[in-house]
């Protein structure tokens, strides 16, 4: 497979993500994608960087694990609240309604945050991308970003599979 020349109107997408101190980037430019750290104080410069040209890329391996902090944080901050708040309900439905009502809706707001966090957790994950080149290889997260999945595949001249 040869990689197409750069499209004139490509656009350049670009990630950003933090590690404990630092930001990491990544950028999908027309000629190739580069990958780096950006430096601490701002967030805009780029400390290093590795670039892969589209020709240059041997491999490119996309997967995706659980997302176990918002499972945790789904389980250690909302679900206790949800659960409160259904069980304070039950006990106020027969004196206040009113506030049984108000209980209730606390509960299910919670209740919905729960399953948004667990979802995105566990169903979801963190999708990554292993791409390896003749002088260089990086990893990218990119689950906030669809589009970087296939526009990646298309510069390099491949053909996109599903996102895991």
């Amino acid at each position: 497979m040869v990689a197409p020349p750069p499209h004139p109107s490509a656009f350049p997408i670009n990630l950003k993500w933090s590690i404990v101190v630092t930001y990491r980037f990544a950028r999908l430019d027309p000629g190739g994608v580069t990958s780096g750290t950006l430096d601490p104080v701002v967030a805009m410069a780029p400390i290093d960087q590795v670039g892969i040209a589209y020709p240059d890329v041997v491999s490119i391996a996309v997967w995706r694990k659980l997302g176990w902090v918002d499972c945790l944080i789904g389980a250690l901050v909302p679900l206790p609240i949800a659960l409160f708040s259904i069980w304070v309900a039950i006990l106020a439905a027969a004196k206040s309604p009113g506030v049984a009502g108000t209980f209730g809706v606390v509960a299910l707001v919670f209740g919905l945050l729960t399953f948004y966090l667990f979802r995105r957790g566990a169903v979801i994950g963190r999708r990554q991308a292993r791409i390896v080149g003749r002088y260089g290889s990086f990893t990218v997260p990119f689950s906030t970003s669809p589009a970087f999945h296939q526009e990646l595949f298309r510069r390099c001249g491949l053909v996109t599979p599903p996102v895991p």
